[in-house]
């Protein structure tokens, strides 16, 4: 290859498989590419090693996730090529919506997905206590099964938005919506594919209110400083700016976002808030847990100038925290909700949930969704609210996040490192004088899956909702070991 030749390589990405095609050079389309079409490729945690039969030759990939890019960044002994060239920028077919474990925490090959899973780990097997932010919150063999029976009764089933299927020709009769208004302040209930998109929905359902009661200026909307409500266009403006890029600049600017406390909420709803939209405890933000004073009073003022309370329960809902929804804890109820992430098990399936007050002048064609509220994913999450509904779960889980929450604050009264224990239930965070991401990944060569993506210096601990004591036990065991050694370097 001639030193200022640049290859391009395609991923086609199906994991855990990885197939590989090269392109020609625009410079010299007739270069022989044969020679380099052989490699084979293959993970190695958060890199992709390509080998060439021939030579064993070597180029190291670093995994961009939001880059949408593989960029070599070595090449030892390539063929034709110096040991110093940079080869190539490799373009992926598919890996950006990859649904794999977070890039800076490696690809982990699943072992056992009974009770807590159990994956491989780059070194070693480990224990994971965090389930990709909080989506498949129970038993993985008993949502599987539960999944694998649904789809063989729905083989012959056809689903097209605005079709109605007689009964005798619809094996699969979800209920969940009925299971959610019934464990819920909610009258009303639209199913969508993701938490963004329940958001978007409740969002919406605020704008039609306002305008249907002829308040036209009541169009801002209010969230707070750590925010995180999904990643679409709309729901980024909604999010704490200073977390995102400024690529996306300009945002849409009748949002806006303040510290969470009653002062700042009062100056502001002077200026046209119609709707006010906050986590109940902010995953994103830093395992964060509102003021019960401070949520009451957002109730108040939002009842005394007619603004709609939105809670965001897509990571802190579904039984993570030991009630079907965090804002139980607190006895403040919303106008709107937006539930996804756990409710579904790991299937694509959101929902948002309204008073009939809030839903007053929602019409037919006000909003919709091609795939949303369809038989098998709603079926999916029927399944869900049945385990999570079960008599003395969401108890259990009550009682292990206490049981979890003071092993970890032992562990903080002992380890300076640990500077606070956050969260409720088994939504939990540690806040460390260290680097959280790093932490995370030191953590998961140890043996114990954590998330360090979070602001704040949070380390975000999110077990399986089924974990037992033994469980806890082991992995706090994996931590104190590893504080040990952080303490005494």
């Amino acid at each position: 290859m001639d030193d200022d030749v640049l290859m391009y390589f395609r991923f086609t990405i199906s994991l855990p498989t990885v197939k590989l095609s090269i392109c020609p050079p625009a410079k010299n389309p007739n270069i022989n590419i044969q020679k380099y079409t052989t490699w084979t490729v293959k993970w190695l945690h958060s890199k992709i090693i390509i080998e060439t039969p021939c030579n064993k030759a070597k180029a190291e990939i670093t995994y961009f996730l939001f880059l949408n890019k593989f960029e070599i960044r070595s090449a030892i002994g390539a063929p034709t090529a110096r040991p110093s060239h940079n080869i190539a920028v490799a373009i992926p077919d598919s890996i950006v919506l990859s649904s794999e474990l977070p890039s800076n925490l490696g690809a982990h090959r699943v072992l056992s997905a009974k009770n807590v899973p159990k994956v491989i780990a780059p070194t070693t097997e480990v224990i994971q206590i965090s389930l990709n932010f909080s989506t498949v919150n129970i038993e993985h063999t008993t949502i599987c099964l539960k999944l694998s029976a649904l789809v063989e009764t729905s083989k012959t089933e056809w689903w097209q938005e605005g079709w109605s299927l007689p009964a005798e020709a619809t094996p699969i009769k979800p209920n969940d919506a009925e299971k959610l208004i019934n464990n819920s302040f909610a009258d009303t209930v639209f199913f969508s594919n993701s938490g963004s998109e329940a958001v978007e929905c409740g969002l919406k359902i605020a704008r039609i209110y306002q305008n249907g009661k002829g308040n036209k200026t009541r169009h801002r909307i209010l969230t707070f400083h750590g925010a995180f409500h999904g990643r679409t266009f709309l729901t980024c403006a909604t999010n704490d700016k200073q977390k995102f890029s400024e690529l996306l600049n300009p945002y849409i600017d009748w949002c806006d976002n303040i510290e969470p406390n009653i002062e700042s909420v009062k100056k502001a709803i002077s200026s046209g808030i119609g709707v006010i939209l906050i986590e109940p405890i902010q995953g994103q933000g830093g395992i964060k847990v509102m003021n019960e004073v401070f949520m009451k009073e957002l109730r108040r003022l939002c009842d005394e100038n007619d603004i709609l309370l939105f809670f965001d329960c897509v990571q802190c809902g579904a039984g993570r925290t030991g009630k079907l929804f965090a804002y139980e804890h607190i006895g403040v109820e919303p106008d709107i909700c937006a539930l996804a992430k756990g409710i579904g098990g790991g299937f694509p399936l959101g929902a948002c949930l309204a008073t009939e007050k809030a839903a007053k002048y929602m019409a037919v064609g006000m909003h919709g969704s091609t795939f949303g509220g369809n038989p098998l994913a709603t079926s999916v999450g029927n399944a869900v609210l049945e385990e999570l509904l079960s008599p003395g779960f969401l108890k259990n889980v009550e009682i292990r996040g206490k049981y979890l929450k003071n092993k970890l604050e032992d562990l903080a009264s002992k380890f300076p490192i640990i500077e606070e224990v956050r969260g409720k239930g088994l939504m939990l965070g540690i806040k460390v004088k260290a680097d959280n991401q790093k932490f995370a990944e030191e953590l998961s060569h140890r043996g114990l899956l954590t998330v360090g993506v979070t602001s704040d210096n949070v380390v975000r601990i999110l077990p399986p909702l089924i974990i037992t004591e033994k469980e806890i036990d082991e992995g706090i065991e994996i931590l104190t070991q590893y504080l040990s050694e952080k303490s005494s370097d």
